[in-house]
C-alpha cells in the first residue's frame, strides 16, 4: 500500500511537470505569434518567473526592453502607463536579484531602489514587499543593521496593513535573521516560529521548508542539537519533494554542520560538498563562500592545514568580493587558527584583527540600540497597522463616526463664525452710534462755548460802559458835598 501511494505521488509530480513544460512551450509559441504588446508583457513575466535558472534572465531582459520602449512612447495619464511601469519595475528588481547572486551588491542596490521607487509611486504592494525584503537582506549581509531593520520594518508594516500573509511570513523570517545576527536567538526564534505557523496555514511547501531550516539554525544556536537536526531533515524532505534547489543546498550545508558538531566529520564533509556543488552550479557566491569556510573548519580539525588554508582563503576572497561580513568574520577567525598551526604568527595576527573588526561591525552597541529602537517603533506603529487592517465594516463604522464628528465640528465652527459675525455687526452699530453721539456732544459743547463767549463779551461791554459812565458822571458823595457847600453859602 505505501508503495502504491509513492507510485501515485511520483505520477502526480510527473504529470504536473509535464503539464508545466507543455504550458511553457505553448506560451513561448504564443509569444512568437502575438502582436499585442500587453499580451507579450504578461507572457514574458510568466516565463521570467517560471523557467529554469539559465533561461529566466533572458525573458526578464526581453521584458525590460519592451516595457521601457513602451514607456518612452506612452503619454502621461494613459491607463496603460501603470501596466508598463509595473512590469518595468519588476524587471529592475529581477536584475537586482541577479546582481546579488553575482556578488555585485552596489549594482543590486541601485536596481532594486529604482524598482522600489516606481512600485511605491504606482502602489504595487506585493512587488514593493519583494524589493524591501531584498534590500534588507543586502544591508544585513554588509553589516549595516540600521538600514536592514529600516527596510524590514517597512516591509512588515506594509504586509500587515495589507493582510498579505506571504509577505508577513517573509518579513518575520528576515527579522529573525537580523536578531540572530545580533545574538538575540530567543527573539529570532519567536519571529521564526510565527513565520512557520503562517506558512503551514497557507500550505506553502517552499515557505514551510525554508522556515524549518531557519528554525533549525536557531535551535542549534541555543544548543538544542537534536531539535535542530529534526527541523533540518523535515525541511530537506519538503524541499526535495518540490525540487526547491536553493533550500536543498542550504539545508544540506546545515545538516553537515550538525554532523560535524556530533563528531562525524566524514558525513559532515559529504553533506557540505553536496551543497557546495549546487552553489557552484547556480553561481551563488554567497553560498560557495559559506560552504568553503565550513570545509576549511573540517580540514583544520583533521589537521589538513594546507587544504584548510586553501578553502578558507577562497572563502575570504569571495566574501570580501560580495561584502558578506558574516563569512569574512568566520573565514578570518579560522585563518587565525590555521596560521598559528602553521607557525605564521604575523598572518595569524592580521586575520585576528580582521576577525575582531568584522565581529564588532556586526555586534557593536550602536547596532544593538538601533535594533531595540526599531522594535519599539514597530510596536508603536503596530497600533496604526491594526486600524488599517480592520475589516471593511469596522472601517466604515470608523469612517461614519469620523464623518459625524466632522459634521459636528463643522456645525460648531459655523455657529461660532455666525455668532462672531452678529457680534461684529452689533459692535459696528454701537460704535457708529457712539461716534455720532460724540460728534453731537462736540457740537453742543462748541455751541455752549460760543454762547458763553458771547455772553462774556456782552458782560464785558456792559462793565466797560459802566466804567465810562462812572468816569463821566460825578460821584454821589461828590454831589452831596457840593450841595452842602452851596447850602452853607
Amino acid at each position: 500500500m505505501p508503495n502504491l501511494k509513492i507510485f501515485f505521488y511520483i505520477l502526480f509530480i510527473f504529470i504536473s511537470l509535464a503539464w508545466r513544460a507543455q504550458n511553457i512551450d505553448s506560451l513561448k509559441l504564443a509569444l512568437k505569434n502575438t502582436k499585442d504588446d500587453t499580451t507579450k508583457c504578461n507572457i514574458l513575466s510568466y516565463l521570467a518567473n517560471n523557467t529554469s535558472e539559465q533561461e529566466w534572465p533572458g525573458h526578464n531582459q526581453e521584458l525590460n526592453k519592451l516595457a521601457e520602449s513602451k514607456l518612452k512612447d506612452i503619454k502621461p495619464g494613459d491607463p496603460l502607463q501603470n501596466f508598463y511601469l509595473k512590469h518595468f519595475a519588476a524587471t529592475l528588481g529581477n536584475i537586482g536579484f541577479i546582481e546579488i547572486n553575482s556578488g555585485n551588491n552596489a549594482k543590486a542596490i541601485d536596481y532594486i531602489e529604482r524598482a522600489l521607487k516606481i512600485q511605491e509611486e504606482i502602489g504595487a504592494g506585493s512587488d514593493m514587499s519583494s524589493s524591501l525584503s531584498n534590500l534588507a537582506s543586502i544591508y544585513n549581509d554588509q553589516g549595516n543593521i540600521a538600514k536592514s531593520l529600516e527596510y524590514s520594518a517597512k516591509n512588515l508594516k506594509w504586509a500587515e496593513s495589507a493582510n498579505n500573509k506571504a509577505s508577513i511570513a517573509s518579513a518575520l523570517s528576515f527579522l529573525a535573521i537580523v536578531y540572530r545576527g545580533q545574538g538575540d536567538n530567543k527573539k529570532a526564534l519567536e519571529y521564526m516560529n510565527k513565520c512557520l505557523k503562517i506558512q503551514e496555514e497557507r500550505g506553502n511547501k517552499i515557505g514551510i521548508a525554508n522556515a524549518y531550516t531557519s528554525v533549525g539554525v536557531l535551535y542549534k544556536a541555543i544548543g538544542n542539537i537534536p531539535k535542530a537536526l529534526e527541523c533540518y531533515l523535515k525541511g530537506l524532505k519538503l524541499a526535495e519533494e518540490i525540487n526547491e534547489i536553493n533550500v536543498i543546498a542550504t539545508t544540506l550545508g546545515n545538516i553537515g554542520v550538525i554532523y560535524d558538531y556530533q563528531g562525524n566529520i566524514g558525513l559532515a564533509r559529504e553533506y557540505v560538498n553536496k551543497s557546495l556543488k549546487i552553489y557552484e552550479e547556480r553561481g551563488d557566491k554567497k553560498g560557495v563562500a559559506f560552504a568553503l569556510n565550513n570545509l576549511g573548519v573540517f580540514s583544520t580539525k583533521e589537521k589538513k592545514y594546507k587544504e584548510a588554508l586553501e578553502n578558507c582563503l577562497r572563502s575570504l576572497e569571495l566574501s570580501k568580493e560580495i561584502g558578506y561580513v558574516e563569512v569574512i568574520k568566520r573565514s578570518a577567525e579560522q585563518l587565525n587558527i590555521i596560521y598559528k598551526k602553521l607557525g605564521n604568527y604575523q598572518k595569524a595576527l592580521e586575520n585576528y584583527e580582521l576577525f575582531i573588526l568584522m565581529r564588532d561591525s556586526i555586534t557593536n552597541v550602536t547596532n544593538k540600540k538601533t535594533a531595540i529602537r526599531s522594535q519599539l517603533q514597530y510596536e508603536y506603529d503596530k497600533k496604526e497597522i491594526e486600524i488599517m487592517a480592520l475589516s471593511k465594516a469596522d472601517k466604515e463604522k470608523i469612517e461614519l463616526k469620523a464623518e459625524e464628528n466632522s459634521k459636528r465640528q463643522r456645525l460648531i465652527i459655523y455657529s461660532v463664525i455666525s455668532g462672531l459675525f452678529i457680534v461684529t455687526i452689533f459692535s459696528f452699530f454701537i460704535f457708529r452710534s457712539l461716534r455720532q453721539n460724540k460728534k453731537k456732544n462736540i457740537i453742543i459743547t462748541h455751541q455752549k462755548d460760543l454762547v458763553d463767549e458771547k455772553q462774556k463779551e456782552i458782560l464785558d461791554s456792559i462793565l466797560y460802559a459802566k466804567r465810562i459812565q462812572t468816569a463821566l458822571l460825578p460821584h454821589d458823595k461828590y454831589i452831596t458835598r457840593t450841595l452842602e457847600k452851596l447850602t452853607k453859602l
